[in-house]
């Protein structure tokens, strides 16, 4: 069991990598933490048919970096918002892990943050297909799996977490794996 201090200490005092590749697409995700007293809990959501970019995919609220965003955590809290309804005031973000770059061409920085058990889900159906919130705890009990796929035309050999119907693999699995070394693959938060 980890103490929330504990956790927020040991993200916070992460020194996180920024890719340096400037061609690449910029974009911010945030890995939340819902309920981290009681119940600790991953917010991860399942994208539509309609968005342009990993429809259908497992992956963690947000999105590209737009203009007015004046930094990764800005652009993670507004896509949370516009993907979820939780708004940024409900978020208490406590660091940055490293950076991810994509297949797709993206570079990712993950932003870690915690909200507490009374936000309200508001799904942007325009955007995703529904949300899954998994306990913390699931990791302790399961080893990463491996399975050769077809992606785009390719096979590829991937590590993933399943989680009810779906795969949570690519760069969500990798910020998450990036997240569990760091906290140590502890599924109990102590207050």
């Amino acid at each position: 069991m980890i103490s929330l201090c504990e956790l927020k200490r040991r993200i916070r005092s992460a020194t996180p990598s920024r890719s340096d590749r400037q061609a690449r697409i910029r974009a911010s995700v945030i890995l939340l933490i819902i309920d981290p007293d009681r119940s600790p809990a991953i917010l991860l959501t399942e994208r539509s048919e309609s968005v342009q970019h990993h429809k259908k995919e497992v992956s963690f609220p947000g999105g590209m970096q737009e203009p007015g965003d004046k930094d990764p955590e800005s652009t993670a809290l507004r896509e949370l918002e516009e993907e979820t309804g939780i708004p940024a005031c409900a978020v208490e973000v406590i660091g940055r892990l490293d950076d991810v770059d994509t297949t797709t061409g993206f570079i990712v920085t993950p932003i870690v943050g915690l909200a507490n058990t009374s936000i309200e889900l508001k799904i942007n159906v325009h955007e995703i297909d529904r949300c899954f919130l998994i306990p913390l705890s699931f990791f302790d009990r399961i080893q990463p799996q491996k399975e050769l796929i077809d992606y785009r035309g390719r096979m590829l050999l991937i590590e993933f977490f399943p989680w009810l119907d779906v795969r949570i693999w690519g760069a969500t699995y990798r910020i998450l794996r990036q997240f569990l070394d760091i906290v140590g693959d502890q599924g109990e938060i102590a207050p």
